[in-house]
């Protein structure tokens, strides 16, 4: 579990997708979580992050067939 943990880094801002697609389960989940409580971020910051989420991190949960993820309602 530590080395996908430590495979996290290599999504951010790379634009590059890791081999492992576990890697990127947890990173949508780590974003969902997030998501449901981004309230406490600043709202700049909210802004980009969800526009980050919503053309990046959606269409990536299409793809490796987590739709759940993608419709989730909090």
């Amino acid at each position: 579990m530590a080395a996908l943990v430590d495979g996290l880094p290599a999504l951010d801002g790379t634009g590059r997708s890791p081999a492992d697609r576990r890697i990127l389960r947890l990173k949508l989940f780590d974003r969902l979580h997030n998501m449901r409580t981004i309230g406490h971020v600043d709202p700049a910051k909210r802004i980009a992050r969800s526009r980050e989420t919503l053309e990046i991190l959606v269409p990536t949960a299409r793809v490796l067939g987590l739709g759940l993820v993608e419709r989730d309602d909090g």
